[in-house]
């Protein structure tokens, strides 16, 4: 038919493993989400990490259903700082990921208002958790950027196609 356009490419059926392949073309910074605890920051590896709005500056994150981050930053008032990992950080992401929740092996400093930073990191968010939606295997977190900072020179850790990579030369 006049007119009509043959899709790009083929589709595979639709399934779980289908659709993680396909978002695994959208590369995605990795951070780390962080709030204090008796024992030391509490924290996780999130590749959702996002700004929602300016005025007023907001956040989010997907931290999945059954991480128990989420309600340990609960605990602290809803307070919690996001290190956006730099392209050397590899082996923090993988400490902090899958809820293990291992952040004794993670070099840590605090934000001014006294949040976990991850040492060496492109850029810290300090904000607070405003709503939580249930979202499918998720949470959608939204929270109200309170403080934030970055290092100019620093080159960012993004996740794609399944692998950690450094991006440089930007």
């Amino acid at each position: 038919m006049s007119g009509e356009r043959a899709a790009p490419f083929d589709s595979p059926p639709f399934d779980s493993e289908h659709f993680r392949h396909v978002f695994g073309h959208l590369p995605t910074g990795v951070a780390v989400i962080a709030t204090p605890s008796a024992d030391g920051p509490v924290g996780m590896t999130v590749g959702t990490l996002s700004s929602i709005s300016l005025d007023p500056p907001l956040v989010g994150f997907m931290p999945h259903r059954r991480s128990t981050v989420l309600s340990r930053i609960g605990d602290g008032d809803g307070l919690f700082c996001a290190s956006v990992l730099s392209a050397g950080q590899e082996a923090e992401a993988r400490r902090m990921a899958g809820g293990r929740e291992n952040s004794s092996k993670v070099e840590w400093t605090t934000s001014p208002n006294g949040l976990p930073v991850v040492v060496g990191c492109v850029a810290w968010i300090e904000a607070r958790v405003e709503t939580s939606y249930e979202a499918g295997d998720h949470h959608l977190v939204v929270a109200r950027v309170l403080d934030l900072a970055a290092d100019d020179a620093a080159h960012p850790l993004v996740f794609y196609k399944g692998e950690f990579r450094a991006i440089s030369g930007l």
